[in-house]
């Protein structure tokens, strides 16, 4: 991993934390239990916490794969948009 992708994954990751613990101390505020999420309607303000969660934790599972070499773009094994295997399809 470069420095440049180690020094983004713990920017992703610091952010990460500090949307989780206004997210889950704002659900408190409100009267909800953060286990709730998933089970009820969030009021807007809670929403896009809660958006902004989930896009923050997509980026970071993203660079890390990425990283470590398990996206098929980053191995080589796709090429502009070609992945291997359909390339090398059976009777073509």
């Amino acid at each position: 991993m470069s420095y440049n992708t180690h020094e983004g994954e713990g920017r992703l990751e610091e952010r990460l934390r500090e949307v989780e613990v206004n997210f889950e101390r704002q659900m408190r505020e409100r009267g909800f239990e953060p286990a709730q999420v998933e089970l009820i309607a969030l009021p807007g303000p809670l929403a896009r916490l809660y958006a902004e969660r989930e896009e923050l934790r997509a980026d970071l599972e993203e660079l890390v794969r990425t990283a470590s070499g398990s996206d098929p773009v980053s191995t080589g094994k796709c090429t502009a948009g070609v992945f291997e295997a359909d390339r090398l399809k059976p009777g073509d």
